[in-house]
């Protein structure tokens, strides 16, 4: 094994391209030598804590004292760099502990260079949940772990370098380490990289680097990152903060503006620069920033590829378990407390809204109690069998639904009922083994007067107690009658469900329990083969006897066409996935002539394209476009237009006050003022000789100034899949908006309407939105507010998300209009999947494929990567985007952006309205809804 690792290490040092290859026949002898120990190295010192609390730093020679170790000459001092092999964070750190505590750094520097899989990385005295968002990151596989040094938190990816700087403590230089990596930039790409105050390094005033050391007795390490190429928008998703108050003693994290290396260099790369830093820092002696050159190269040790394994390192198995361990990661937070704060509406039913505080303290990561601060009242302990429980934000979302949507009363008993261990079926924990469709089916028997009645005395007790305390313990044994109205039902169900399975095995029916959950492979097989194959073999003997074997073989051959052949194609064909997705050869209404808006019903309409080149494709792109003038304006210079004052009556929407929503328009007092200076230019152009309204130049010379001089705000619409900017259910909604006085920007996406005929993808429609942005934003300086519906909600997130990425001023604010969270779970909940959706190979043959091909409209990614304010519309009887996908993005956004970003609002539409999934403009609500959002955030900058 020796021999072999030596033979990695000579082939990664002659990839370096460098004069050297420096490498030892064994380097895990080398190993022994550097840690020449007389003791085993796990008998410590007893010095600090740490993730085992034992492992600490031994040498078989005597200790020097820190003045005779700073008097060895830089001649006598060799250095080595360790490549790390691992990519898990928890072996990295475990091999980081390790080399600090277990080597003799005396005539021995080490640089370890090493680079992890997605993960944030928390200093030692910090509290994770004040630093990120700790569920969201389980849910998207992103490990979390404590480091043995301080500092903030940090994210880890590929496109991420870590360098850790192994020195005895008398000559611990933090400087010394960051100089030598900008000076390695410097040589190698010609990056003038700074050191800032905080010692971090940056550059443009950005920072790429932060840093953090361990500083103990006899040696220091001090390690950093630098931010090569790392996934920006994943970094700010990763360290974004739960939306609540946490109060703490532990070390918090200073944000600061972040950038890349490829930013300003695209020639950088991680092994090259791995490079470069290795070969800087061995042609650099041990305390002087001198270039020693080939001649200092020549004495060192060189590039080693580690292999952190108990082989090379004893122990270090031992060690990476306990820095992956819930003890070292969150035992170690200090004690804080959480607050949450939860409006409700008043409990009379009428007056102002009230705000409840939910108080949660938290000690060594776990639940030591529970409070209620009501409105003008002390806080209110909470009996809970959550205490002693783990702490996590997932805690607040069942306090929180409960408390929403109902009067103060009604919801604070319904969330002491469950608190106090009672299921939301009225049965106590203690009760029943789980949650399971058996209880359902019996909740759903039960008629409706008991459920009221058993609902309403358990709320009023509730209640009436609340005073001192919520549901006291002695009171429990009181409802626990109530599920004397369930038994009956649900043995019912219980007895219906026995007798369909007896046959299946001569073992007793009962109630299930969770030992009857499990089973093994071999019961799986047989039980398989009798329900499916046998079955099958004997209708398809039936089968041919009755209609013949060739309707038979005509029956299985659709049957593999539909279900095997089509999918299979679907997998191989981008084409095909993109026609799918995208739907752009349908359009309606037939024959729409999109040059001429007016006869979709649009009056004071433009008709325009832009142009641009997509550089990335090397085309060009030609984007329709219609601009709808606001009413006011259009009132205002009816005669002008050509618009007859009939079509104008009783188009502007009133507001809730009656008064008359403007979008940031004139005022009608100042309608009629002949002197108004931000008109004028307008005027002059209506009032030109030889003006037509219909005349290309004049149109363009009129919309523009327009845009240019009113006071309007502007409303760029996204559109979904299918038809084109002319469908009548976007004219719909173009008109709402112009009666409340906005500027309406619609356009198509290449390969919709008359747009460029390309085919689109996930990518090119963004950037055609992006083209139509930019128009829009380099003529008006308005607030511009963004509507997506449908494909136009990713399509709408994915701009905001570029925007944030290029550092572009974005709009003021975001609306969704039945959205979905991603285009893998839409695809699975649309009803042309039905036929597919329980197909064993779905997954392999259909959403899989649409993802590896960058057709996935991440809007649950997105949403955390902007800071505007999102109002989310979806509509309860949507079938093409189900509600449930609408509000999951919904709680998506609230456990992954900043508390202190743009808030998000979702606004549901009963199913009696039928609305489904393109009428939603039609709710006579939705005008207030809108005005009240835009105007909220009009003079917001996010």
């Amino acid at each position: 094994m020796a021999a072999m690792v030596a033979q990695r290490c000579n082939s990664f040092a002659r990839s370096l391209g460098r004069i050297y290859v420096l490498t030892t026949p064994s380097l895990t002898s080398q190993l022994q030598r550097h840690c020449s120990s007389t003791k085993h190295p796990f008998q410590g010192n007893g010095e600090g804590s740490s993730p085992t609390g034992h492992l600490t730093m031994t040498s078989g020679s005597k200790q020097l004292s820190a003045a005779d170790i700073k008097k060895i000459p830089d001649a006598e001092v060799r250095k080595s760099v360790f490549i790390s092999q691992s990519n898990d964070v928890f072996t990295n750190l475990a091999l980081e502990d390790w080399i600090y505590r277990n080597f003799d750094l005396t005539h021995h520097h080490i640089l370890m260079l090493w680079i992890n899989k997605p993960s944030v990385v928390v200093g030692r005295h910090q509290n994770p949940f004040a630093e990120t968002n700790v569920s969201a990151l389980e849910r998207n596989g992103i490990e979390l772990a404590r480091r043995n040094s301080g500092g903030g938190a940090v994210y880890h990816d590929p496109g991420n370098l870590n360098c850790t700087f192994f020195m005895p403590r008398a000559r611990y230089d933090r400087k010394y380490n960051l100089t030598l990596l900008t000076r390695a930039l410097y040589r190698e790409y010609g990056i003038n990289a700074e050191l800032s105050a905080r010692d971090d390094i940056v550059l443009l005033g950005k920072k790429i680097s932060g840093t953090a050391a361990k500083l103990g007795q006899p040696n220091a390490y001090h390690h950093c990152t630098l931010l090569v190429n790392s996934n920006k928008l994943h970094l700010g998703a990763s360290l974004a903060k739960d939306n609540v108050e946490i109060t703490s003693k532990a070390t918090a994290s200073i944000p600061s503006p972040i950038k890349n290396l490829v930013d300003v260099n695209r020639t950088v790369n991680i092994q090259q620069l791995l490079s470069a830093i290795g070969y800087e820092f061995l042609r650099t002696p041990a305390t002087q920033l001198t270039d020693g050159g080939r001649e200092l190269l020549m004495k060192q040790r060189g590039f080693q590829l580690i292999n952190p394994t108990d082989k090379w390192f004893p122990g270090i198995t031992e060690l990476r378990e306990n820095f992956a361990s819930w003890e070292w990661r969150f035992g170690k937070t200090p004690n804080f407390t959480v607050q949450k704060t939860i409006q409700l509406k008043s409990a009379t039913g009428g007056g102002a809204a009230q705000d409840m505080k939910v108080k949660v303290d938290v000690e060594k990561a776990l639940i030591k109690e529970i409070s209620l601060i009501l409105p003008n009242h002390e806080p209110i302990p909470v009996v809970s069998d959550m205490v002693g429980r783990a702490y996590s934000e997932d805690c607040f979302h069942g306090i929180a639904d409960a408390l929403k949507g109902a009067n103060a009363e009604a919801a604070l008993g319904k969330w002491a009922y469950n608190m106090a261990g009672f299921n939301q079926y009225g049965l106590h924990r203690d009760d029943c083994l789980f949650e399971n469709d058996d209880v359902k089916e019996a909740i759903r028997r039960l008629p409706e007067k008991l459920k009221d009645e058993r609902n309403y005395r358990i709320t009023r007790a509730l209640h009436l107690s609340m005073t001192k305390t919520i549901l006291p313990k002695e009171q429990w044994t009181k409802y626990e009658d109530d599920t004397k109205y369930l038994e009956p039902y649900l043995h019912e169900v219980e007895r219906e469900r026995d007798e369909k399975l007896k046959w299946e095995s001569n073992k007793p029916v009962g109630r299930v329990t969770p030992h009857m959950a499990m089973f093994d492979l071999d019961r799986l097989i047989t039980d398989l083969f009798k329900t499916t194959v046998l079955p099958g073999i004997a209708v398809g003997l039936w089968l041919t006897d009755l209609i013949g074997r060739l309707t038979c073989l005509v029956a299985v051959l659709v049957f593999l066409v539909l279900f095997v052949v089509l999918p299979i194609i679907f997998k191989f064909s981008f084409a095909l996935q993109k026609g799918i997705l995208f739907l752009t050869f349908i359009t309606y209404p037939p024959n729409l002539d999109l040059k001429r808006p007016e006869k979709s019903g649009l009056y004071a309409t433009r008709n325009f394209y832009i142009n641009y080149r997509d550089q990335e494709e090397d085309i060009d792109v030609n984007i329709a476009v219609w601009h709808v003038l606001p009413n006011d304006l259009v009132r205002r210079y009816a005669r002008e237009l050509h618009v007859e004052e009939t079509t104008l009556s009783n188009t502007t929407l009133p507001t809730i006050d009656g008064s008359t929503s403007n979008g940031g328009s004139i005022s009608g007092d100042e309608r009629d003022s002949p002197g108004d200076q931000r008109y004028r230019r307008i005027e002059q152009i209506l009032r030109a000789d030889g003006f037509a309204p219909s005349d290309e130049a004049n149109q363009r010379d009129l919309f523009e100034e327009s845009l240019r001089t009113t006071t309007n705000d502007v409303v760029l619409y996204l559109h979904g899949n299918t038809a084109s900017r002319g469908a009548p259910h976007r004219v719909e909604l173009y008109q709402m908006l112009r009666a409340l006085n906005y500027h309406v920007i619609a356009m198509d996406y290449r390969g919709y309407g008359d747009s460029a005929n390309l085919s689109p993808t996930e990518r090119g429609v963004v950037y055609d939105a992006l083209a139509v942005y930019q128009y829009i934003t380099s003529i008006t300086k308005n607030p511009v507010y963004l509507w997506g519906h449908s494909l136009g909600t990713g399509v709408s997130t994915h701009l905001l998300s570029l925007l944030t990425e290029m550092s572009l001023p974005g709009p003021r604010a975001l609306v969704l209009e039945s959205p979905f969270n991603n285009i893998k779970e839409e695809i699975c909940a649309h009803p042309f999947s039905k036929l597919y959706r329980h197909l064993p190979w779905f997954d392999f043959l259909i959403s899989k494929p649409m993802y590896n091909n960058m057709l996935r409209f991440e809007s649950d990614q997105h949403i955390a990567e902007f800071r505007q304010p999102v109002l989310i519309l979806h509509a309860e009887d949507d079938l093409v985007v189900p509600f449930e996908l609408g509000y999951k993005l919904y709680r998506r956004a609230l456990d992954t952006r900043g508390k202190s970003w743009g808030p998000i609002e979702f606004h549901r539409f009963e199913k009696s309205s039928h609305y489904g999934h393109k009428h939603i403009c039609r709710a006579p609500n939705l005008p207030e809804i809108v005005v009240r959002f835009f105007h909220a955030y009009r003079n917001e900058q996010y």
